[in-house]
């Protein structure tokens, strides 16, 4: 049984889906700066069932981290941590 499904789902609520919520130039200027650090970095992994969530980053759209298996659609605007980041 092929258990990647569930990891995600469990990554989406460690998250916090409260995180796609967040409107506000700031967060998203700084998503979209992430998001052009995950778009070069080898563990940004395409997720079959993410493609459903649409966003305003379409780097992000379909795709997790291969390390944390945060959805990225997420991950770019919550306080979750990632070395590449800069703070």
């Amino acid at each position: 049984m092929n258990l990647l499904p569930f990891k995600i789902a469990r990554a989406w609520y460690n998250v916090g889906l409260k995180a796609l919520h967040i409107e506000n130039d700031i967060t998203e200027a700084l998503a979209k700066e992430r998001a052009s650090v995950c778009d070069s970095c080898p563990h940004k992994t395409h997720g079959k069932v993410l493609t459903r969530f649409k966003d305003s980053i379409k780097e992000a759209e379909g795709f997790y981290c291969g390390e944390c298996l945060c959805p990225l659609i997420a991950k770019l605007r919550s306080s979750v941590p990632c070395k590449k980041w800069k703070k």
